[in-house]
């Protein structure tokens, strides 16, 4: 098997792609849960637990190579808790809060791949931009 040289093969920025998959997957989830806040019956959508599950168990293995195989998917929430008589189980001001906390995530991700992408620029060109 040839060993891939590069970006694509380096652990963190693989991670850092991942990451903003998974971000972007988690904004659309907070997305309908804010815009269903008031909609009677609506259960509150998240990233499948499974999903974290298995990359915490990947990153503790060190099995980067695999992260790329990964895809977040959604599922309902069945640990929030009811918060209205109609059913709906969202709470507004913990969907803001997740928001801003993927908003971060997402951001540092972007960071990280943006100064891999100006090191390997330095490295090919010779130059610091």
């Amino acid at each position: 098997m040839v060993t891939p040289i590069g970006l694509n093969s380096q652990s963190d920025y693989v991670m850092a792609q991942k990451t903003i998959e998974i971000s972007t997957v988690k904004h659309k989830a907070t997305a309908a849960n804010i815009g269903n806040h008031e909609t009677p019956g609506y259960q509150r959508i998240h990233v499948n637990k499974s999903f974290s599950d298995e990359l915490k168990r990947l990153a503790a293995n060190n099995r980067w190579e695999e992260y790329r195989d990964l895809n977040p998917s959604l599922s309902v929430d069945d640990k929030a808790p009811m918060l209205r008589p109609d059913g709906n189980t969202v709470s507004l001001e913990h969907e803001l809060m997740e928001m801003s906390k993927n908003t971060l995530e997402f951001e540092f991700a972007a960071d990280y791949m943006t100064d891999s992408l100006k090191r390997l620029q330095t490295a090919i060109t010779g130059r610091v931009q």
